[in-house]
């Protein structure tokens, strides 16, 4: 019997000598900077440039990030700017986003927005794409792409 009192009595010396006055919890948790864009609501949108007697086109972007550091806009196009038909030849326009007139010889910063406080949305950036009238351009398909990112800062 001694020796089980014994025991129990080390028993309990020894767990309470473990016991901590305080505890900590510790919580993590992380949200990754995104931002993305659409133009007229969606991935892509067709436009389609009267060429001969010339065209004016108004659309409308969506940003929106939550980046901290805020988020920059590019443009570029496939063409540099021109339309292309028949393999040589190229009609040029011009591409104006938010105010920016696009060079589309090159990817163009057109926005750049820094220091946000959460997330925002800006739902409507003006893109607005002039065509001139070609009276003597040639039958054909024509043709150029220019694509839009938005990057996180």
């Amino acid at each position: 019997m001694k020796k089980i009192a014994l025991g129990l009595i080390a028993l309990t010396l020894v767990s309470t000598s473990f016991a901590a006055e305080q505890a900590t919890i510790n919580l993590n948790g992380s949200v990754v900077a995104t931002s993305s864009i659409q133009i007229e609501s969606g991935s892509s949108a067709d436009v389609t440039i009267n060429v001969l007697d010339g065209s004016s086109h108004n659309l409308s972007a969506q940003e929106e990030s939550n980046a901290d550091a805020g988020y920059t806009v590019k443009g570029r196009s496939a063409n540099g700017g021109l339309l292309h038909v028949n393999g040589d030849q190229n009609y040029a326009y011009t591409l104006t986003y938010a105010g920016t007139t696009l060079n589309l010889s090159s990817e163009t910063v057109l926005k750049t927005v820094t220091n946000l406080t959460g997330k925002t949305t800006d739902n409507n950036v003006p893109v607005t794409i002039v065509f001139p009238a070609q009276a003597d351009a040639p039958s054909g398909d024509y043709e150029d792409i220019v694509t839009l990112t938005i990057e996180s800062n």
